[in-house]
C-alpha cells in the first residue's frame, strides 16, 4: 500500500513521497525476515529501491526475485527499466529478451527492446523487434512510424 501510494498519490510532496517509499521499504524488509524466499517482496523491494536510485540494493533484490521466479515478465520489465535508467543498456537487454520470450504477444516489451537495441546501434535488431510488434498491434501507429525511420517498408 505504501509502495503504491508513493508512486501515485499526486498530492504528496517530495518528503512525503520518499517516506512512503520509507515506510514500504520497512515493511517488505519485515516480511523479508520472516520469508527472505517470498517472490513479491523481493520483487516490490527492489522496484522500490529503484524508485529512490538505490540502485545497488535494486540490482540484489530484482536478482533474488529473479532467481525465485525466473518465469515472471513484469520482474524482468521492471528491472529492465531500473537498469536502462542506469545507463547499463546490454544488461536491460538482456531483461527486456527475458520478458519478450516469457510473454511473446506483449507488443510494449518488443517496442522498449527495440528502442534499446537502437541504444545499442543494433538496427536490424531493433527492426525484428517492431516487426513483431506490429504484427501484434497493427493499429499501433507508432510501429509503423519507427519500421520507416529505419528505412523499414510497411505495408
Amino acid at each position: 500500500m505504501h509502495l503504491t501510494k508513493a508512486r501515485l498519490a499526486t498530492t504528496l510532496s517530495d518528503e512525503e513521497r520518499q517516506a512512503e517509499f520509507g515506510t514500504a521499504i520497512d515493511y517488505l524488509k519485515a516480511a523479508l525476515v520472516q520469508a527472505p524466499r517470498y517472490f513479491l517482496a523481493n520483487r516490490d523491494l527492489a522496484s522500490a529501491y529503484a524508485d529512490r536510485h538505490e540502485y545497488d540494493l535494486a540490482d540484489r533484490y530484482f536478482a533474488r526475485a529473479v532467481t525465485i521466479h525466473p518465469d515472471d515478465p513484469t520482474t524482468r520489465q521492471r528491472w529492465a527499466e531500473s537498469l536502462s535508467e542506469q545507463g547499463r543498456i546490454r544488461d536491460a537487454i538482456f531483461q527486456y529478451v527475458a520478458a519478450v520470450e516469457l510473454a511473446p504477444e506483449n507488443a510494449d516489451f518488443r517496442n522498449k527492446l527495440a528502442e534499446l537495441y537502437l541504444k545499442a546501434n543494433r538496427p536490424d535488431a531493433g527492426r525484428i523487434q517492431w516487426q513483431a510488434a506490429r504484427v501484434i498491434d497493427p493499429l499501433h501507429k507508432a510501429f509503423a512510424e519507427k519500421l520507416r525511420s529505419l528505412g523499414a517498408e510497411v505495408q
